[in-house]
């Protein structure tokens, strides 16, 4: 297991390093004070595990991440559909976002290199509702989901006739010019 580095940083901007177990003596000492607390667990990118700000002792919970997966819309066969999600994290840290189609034909989706929160795909050329679950992770692990709903094509409604007026429907049309014996087109 790696060693676990405690940064505590006070109202002047004067920062202290030690372990884990002088910082709660420390906090019992100083109820009251505000700090900003770093836990710092070396790893393959160096990056802080987790930043709080810390008065009378109290470290609050983690929230949540926030995000929200855009509009459920329709969309043509064929169609360029790009999903525009928004993911943040309340306390200000970096999110990591995640796609999973959850229902529907299944689609190839591409990541935006530029943008963690942007995805796209090309719309089957069938009827079909394709849903995506979008999963914002925070640094410390906690996740938030929200779906969007693409609806490809229009759905196959029924027709339906009001008893008695059967008669009132007809599939067969003629074509016919003026003077002709008609184009022989019938639906």
């Amino acid at each position: 297991m790696a060693k676990v580095t405690v940064v505590v940083t006070d109202k002047s901007g004067k920062q202290t390093s030690f372990g884990t177990k002088t910082l709660t003596k420390l906090f019992k000492n100083n109820k009251g004070q505000v700090y900003k607390v770093q836990i710092q667990e070396p790893g393959q990118d160096g990056t802080d595990v987790g930043t709080y700000t810390v008065k009378g002792g109290v470290i609050p919970p983690n929230e949540n991440p926030v995000v929200e997966a855009g509009e459920n819309r329709t969309v043509n066969h064929g169609d360029l559909v790009v999903i525009d999600a928004s993911a943040r994290d309340p306390e200000g840290g970096t999110v990591e976002v995640t796609f999973i189609q959850e229902g529907g034909i299944p689609v190839v989706l591409e990541r935006d290199p530029n943008d963690i929160t942007i995805a796209s795909f090309l719309a089957p050329e069938e009827n079909t509702i394709i849903t995506f679950g979008v999963i914002a992770k925070d640094e410390q692990g906690a996740t938030s989901t929200d779906k969007v709903v693409i609806t490809v094509g229009v759905p196959d409604v029924p027709v339906e006739c009001p008893e008695g007026n059967e008669e009132l429907v007809s599939t067969d049309i003629s074509v016919s010019k003026p003077g002709t014996k008609g184009l022989g087109l019938s639906i």
